[in-house]
């Protein structure tokens, strides 16, 4: 499970996990995309209520892997957020 703080109500939230710490652009984001535009290897949207903390379940990682995930909040009116990367994780 990896989270994310939004300061925004609304919107959707895009999300992308690759073995690269390189941030990918918001479009990329949105597309499912890495920084090289190849597809993500878990890449996600779900809708934002609240303000806060926002969890995301990512599927299809393996094992004993080093990952990055990259997050883009998109609010009401397509205003796009900056792209925010964590620090990195390794899966079990």
């Amino acid at each position: 499970d990896l989270t994310v703080v939004t300061d925004v109500s609304n919107g959707t939230l895009y999300s992308v996990v690759s073995i690269s710490a390189t941030p990918p652009s918001a479009a990329q984001v949105r597309a499912g995309q890495i920084h090289t535009g190849a597809a993500a290897t878990f890449a996600g949207n779900q809708a934002v209520a609240a303000t806060g903390s926002q969890a995301v379940s990512a599927t299809g990682l393996t094992t004993a892997t080093s990952y990055w995930a990259h997050f883009m909040h998109e609010g009401g009116g397509a205003a796009r957020s900056l792209v925010i990367s964590g620090d990195g994780f390794t899966t079990d």
